[in-house]
């Protein structure tokens, strides 16, 4: 078994090497989530989210109102038009966003899982039901203006993550939901969920 890296064409790596770290002044705790924003790596931590500082985590960041389910950088024009970087956690009840890691934004929009498609920040909640969005506001929450999109009809609680990758075809990128009972891929021109290949018995963990 090897464990070099073969990502890049014409070229294989050494593995990463590992570098222990602290934990985030809570030693019983583990990162659910773990993003980063320009040269800043960000962890949830339960319900607080630290910033590394190249040599610790250091003090929270934001407190979230439950533990982060998923953490996605975008880059999206802000209320000004202006493209910004944005790094964005959800947890299921709400959905945060900031430009600079310092100042947050909580928006009531129960996302549990994000992915970044057609120039939209796209999230699913855990009952299926998708939405999308194409800018975020850096100073008004309730600005945003998010699409909801044709829900899933799996049972609630069944959706494990939200991504993107080729169709059928294998030319076109689409968003696909994985679930207990395997990948559903969504078709935006007729707004519906179409079942792929992959579909299981229902497998807690699955996805």
């Amino acid at each position: 078994v090897s464990f070099c890296d073969t990502r890049f064409p014409g070229h294989l790596l050494l593995p990463p090497r590992p570098i222990n770290t602290d934990d985030a002044q809570s030693p019983a705790s583990a990162p659910q989530v773990i993003g980063s924003l320009g040269s800043f790596i960000y962890a949830g931590f339960g319900t607080a989210v630290h910033r590394w500082n190249n040599s610790a985590w250091g003090t929270s960041v934001l407190t979230l109102s439950a533990a982060a389910t998923d953490i996605i950088t975008v880059r999206l024009p802000n209320e000004s038009a202006v493209y910004t970087d944005w790094i964005v956690i959800c947890n299921n009840a709400n959905t945060y966003y900031s430009s600079d890691g310092t100042t947050w934004l909580t928006d009531t929009t129960d996302n549990q899982y994000m992915t970044i498609w057609d120039g939209r920040l796209w999230g699913i909640d855990s009952t299926g039901q998708m939405r999308s969005i194409q800018t975020l506001d850096s100073a008004t929450v309730a600005n945003n203006s998010w699409q909801t999109h044709k829900p899933m009809t799996i049972p609630s609680g069944s959706v494990t993550d939200l991504l993107t990758g080729k169709d059928a075809t294998g030319t076109e990128d689409v968003i696909y939901a994985c679930s207990r009972f395997g990948a559903y891929a969504y078709d935006l021109d007729n707004a519906r969920w179409v079942t792929t290949q992959l579909q299981l018995p229902d497998v807690v963990g699955a996805g």
